[in-house]
Formats: C-alpha cells, structure tokens, sequence
C-alpha cells in the first residue's frame, strides 16, 4: 500500500511541476511577445520621426539659400564692386559671385545646414 501512496504522490508532483512549467513558459512567451512589439512599434516611431526631421531639415536649408540670395542682391545693389567669394554666416551660406562691372551679378551659393547642403545659382542686373 506505501508503494501505491507513494507512486500517487509522484505523478501528482509531476502533474504540478508539468503543469508550472507550461504557465512558466506562456508567461514568458507573452512578455517575449510583449517586449517585441513594443520594439517594432519603436523603430518604426523613430524612422518616421527622422524622416519628418530630414524634411523640415531640408525646407529650412532651402528657405535659408533663398534668403542668401535674396541678400546678396541687396549687398551687389550697395557693393557696385562686389565679387569673389563670400560667406554669410547667418545662413550657412557659402556664395562665389561673378561681376563684369556692367551692372550685372552672377551667384552660385551653397547653404548648409546640419548637413543638408542646397544649391542655388541667380544673376541679377542693377540695370533693370
């Protein structure tokens, strides 16, 4: 009869210990499962996020270069003289600008911003 008791009182602690390790594991399965959504969710936040910052990155260099040129013409109007190359610094803006001493300009500027580089070229005559 002990026989009999103590083969019973096994299986059952078998049946336990079993039944454990299947919640151990489901438990875990979960939070594995868990944890990988939450970092496919934060890498997609992330890219998007870069790209949105890329993008007003680049808008903001364009408008930058834009205004570059808009002050190199108001500097050729009181320079009569001005060329060579010129950096203007508030813009990130590097600038070569061409002469002939007739009146008329000729610019090719680059703006920097973080990185993103944008170019632009525009003549300009004081004549018109």
């Amino acid at each position: 009869m002990n026989n009999k008791i103590g083969n019973n009182n096994s299986r059952s602690l078998s049946k336990v210990a079993s039944s454990g390790f299947l919640a151990l594991s489901a438990v875990l399965v979960l939070v594995v499962g868990g944890l990988s959504f939450s970092l496919i969710t934060m890498s997609a936040i992330l890219s998007y996020s870069e790209s949105v910052n890329k993008r007003e990155l680049r808008i903001q260099s364009r408008l930058n270069l834009t205004a570059c040129l808009d002050a190199l013409e108001i500097m050729s109007m009181k320079d009569y003289f001005m060329s060579g190359s010129i950096e203007i610094r508030q813009f990130g803006c590097h600038a070569d600008v061409t002469n002939d001493l007739e009146g008329n300009f000729s610019y090719e500027a680059t703006a920097n911003l973080e990185g993103i580089i944008s170019k632009g070229n525009r003549t300009f005559s004081i004549n018109d």
